[in-house]
């Protein structure tokens, strides 16, 4: 079943600085604010790094959070597997219109 996305303000934005085979990764930052649930808001902000890889799989590192996963792109959808850390163990689905 489809789930609505929350209402999100902010940005996420990767920069890719470096290309080595099948391998990239660059610089993140993240300054998104979302709905808590309880009529209030959260805000994450985080800078660090990320890098993706031919096989399919990510991982990412900030002064907060870090994580890794898995990814697929198969027409204009994109799928991100977060598998690590457990607590965050989630699949994103984003569909370009």
């Amino acid at each position: 079943m489809p789930l609505t996305p929350p209402i999100a303000t902010g940005t996420f934005t990767l920069t890719q600085t470096n290309v080595d085979g099948s391998e990239a990764s660059g610089t993140l930052t993240v300054d998104i604010t979302v709905p808590d649930g309880m009529g209030g808001t959260n805000t994450v902000m985080d800078t660090g790094t990320f890098t993706v890889r031919g096989d399919g799989t990510w991982e990412q590192t900030g002064a907060i959070q870090q994580g890794s996963g898995t990814f697929t792109l198969v027409g204009n959808t994109l799928t991100v597997i977060v598998t690590s850390p457990a607590a965050a163990a989630s699949t994103t689905i984003w569909t370009r219109q």
